[in-house]
Parts: C-alpha cells; structure tokens; sequence
C-alpha cells in the first residue's frame, strides 16, 4: 500500500544528516575568516551555518507531512525563505532535548544532562549578547540582512560601507553563538545518526500524527519551562 506520507524516512534522515554536516563545514569556514581578521565574511558564513541548522528542524517536520499540508509547505517556503530558516532556531532547546534523547546516556549519566542544562544557557546568554546590535529581542532573523552586508559593499548613513568594516564584536558573537550552536549538535549527532534514522523509522509504523503531535507540543512547553522560563511564546529572548 502506497504511504500517505510526503516523503519516505530515508529522505529526511538524509536531509538532516546533509544540513548537520554542512553546518559543521560552514562554521568551520566561519571561524577560518575571523582568524584572518576578515569579520563580515565569517559573520555570513556563520548565519549560513545557523539557517542550515534552522533547515534540520524544518526536514525533520516532514516526518509526518502529507503532500501539500501545512508541513509540506512549510518545508518548501523554508528552503526559499532565510527570514523561517533562521526563525527555527527559537526552538533551538527543544532541538537539543529532542535529539538527546537518542543517546544511550540521556537520564541515566547526571554530567550528560548538566552539559546539555549548560550549553543551553550559553545559547541564551551568547544570543541575548547581540542584543546593542539586533535589538533587546533579538530576532535571529534580523541576521539574514547583517549576512547579505557580510558579503557585499552597501550604503549605511550615506557611505559605502565595505564588509570588513562591519563590527569586530558583533561578528565575534554571532560566530560564537553559531559555534555552540552547531558544537552540541555535532556532538549528539556524531554518535547517535544511526539512532535517529531508527527512531523516525520506528515513530512512522508505531505512532499517530494526532499522538506525534501531542508529544511535540508538551515536550515545547516542558523544555520553555525548564530552560528558558523567561522567554516568550514564540521562544525566543525577553
């Protein structure tokens, strides 16, 4: 019988597996140029790593994703859109909870917890540091035009501005805030792959799409309470 689903698991596990890689390639790139002292590049190198991390969340979405749903058309206006790609890492900690989760040491080593208590902390410290820059939300998706002036020569307060003018602080933080970011997901991922592509497998015979839905929404609100207890809905920074 032919599955009512979009796309089979192999796809999204491949696709998760690609974006998780790239990031890792591309913030390694990032951290290269700012070696160099070329500041604005490793900042646009950065956010690319970031919304490749964003697309991850967005793939992972299509588990249950019929054709043309909403999850189907989340998936195609993600990959066109940088503004959703970055929007996805609001939910960045329920990310990191989810994919530990596959780890054979989730709840039963105290040090593995308190690593991924700690890392996520350090998100939210090194995302509200961009705060002088990006405003006291800090909107990640402010970061797809700070990406384009990492590229490109452009006009700010009637001058041309060339990219390695752009702030030597503010581009140090976003490459860190990108390094955690992709760090502790290439950490879980390196060892637990392999469990991920048996967990979608498994989740897609077993598990209702009403009963995914319902444990995605309460693991949502667990994860704002335990590590971001001060964010707003969307889950993002006060």
């Amino acid at each position: 019988m032919k599955s009512p689903y979009r796309e089979p698991t192999d796809f999204i596990s491949q696709g998760v597996e690609a974006c998780w890689l790239n990031a890792v390639d591309l913030i390694d790139s990032a951290k290269q140029m700012q070696e160099k002292g070329r500041f604005g590049l490793a900042l646009s190198l950065a956010v690319l790593g970031m919304e490749e991390i964003g697309k991850m969340w967005i793939i992972d979405g299509l588990l249950f994703a019929k054709p043309n749903d909403e999850r189907s058309q989340l998936f195609k206006k993600g990959f066109r859109s940088h503004g959703l790609k970055l929007e996805a890492l609001d939910v960045f900690p329920f990310m990191v909870n989810y994919l530990a989760t596959l780890d054979p040491r989730y709840n039963n080593e105290q040090r593995f917890n308190q690593t991924l208590a700690i890392v996520i902390k350090q998100y939210k410290e090194q995302r509200q540091s961009l705060e002088s820059w990006l405003g006291p939300s800090c909107d990640l998706r402010d970061l797809d035009l700070w990406k384009q002036k990492g590229f490109y020569a452009h006009v700010d307060a009637g001058r041309f501005v060339r990219p390695s003018e752009i702030d030597e602080n503010f581009a140090t933080g976003v490459v860190e805030l990108a390094f955690r970011m992709v760090d502790v997901l290439d950490f879980l991922l390196k060892s637990n792959m392999g469990r991920y592509k048996e967990l979608i497998a498994s989740l897609r015979r077993k598990m209702t799409e009403e009963q995914w839905n319902e444990i995605h929404s309460l693991a949502l609100r667990i994860m704002e309470n335990t590590f971001m207890p001060d964010a707003k809905p969307d889950g993002s920074p006060n």
